[in-house]
């Protein structure tokens, strides 16, 4: 399965290719407004199931792209909400099919990207995002430049 996603991953994310492109050949007001949200609608488990794959779950992860994005000091391009790989998660190895625990709900990611692109929308859009799961410690307000 690696074999046949990373060829793919770099026809997207490459120089001079997928994304890289259209990002050359859109007008800079266009390309500087443009967001691109990839995830999947189910998570994976925690361990490889017989088949040497893993098992729908509930906890996912997402990749936000936009030249409005904030990445960290250290890194412009890129930065991380959460924590990737809790340790508590090493604990649950050893159950039958382990999820990994979802800390932050979509609402919060998704509100936050409307909030980016119309000031104060995310609420209207997710009216239910303050009663959603957010991790200790995460904050979406620096999301965009």
């Amino acid at each position: 399965m690696r074999r046949n996603i990373e060829p793919k991953l770099n026809d997207l994310f490459g120089a001079d290719r997928g994304l890289d492109t259209l990002y050359q050949e859109l007008p800079s007001n266009v390309s500087d407004k443009l967001v691109f949200v990839i995830a999947g609608e189910f998570g994976r488990q925690l361990k490889a199931n017989g088949g040497a794959g893993t098992d729908h779950g509930k906890g996912n992860s997402m990749l936000i792209i936009g030249n409005e994005i904030n990445g960290t000091a250290s890194n412009k391009s890129s930065a991380v909400y959460g924590d990737m790989f809790p340790l508590e998660e090493l604990n649950r190895l050893s159950h039958s099919s382990p999820d990994i625990r979802g800390l932050t709900e979509i609402d919060h990611v998704l509100g936050a990207i409307c909030d980016g692109i119309i000031a104060n929308s995310g609420n209207t859009v997710f009216p239910n995002r303050s009663l959603r799961a957010l991790e200790s410690g995460v904050d979406f307000s620096t999301l965009f430049g």
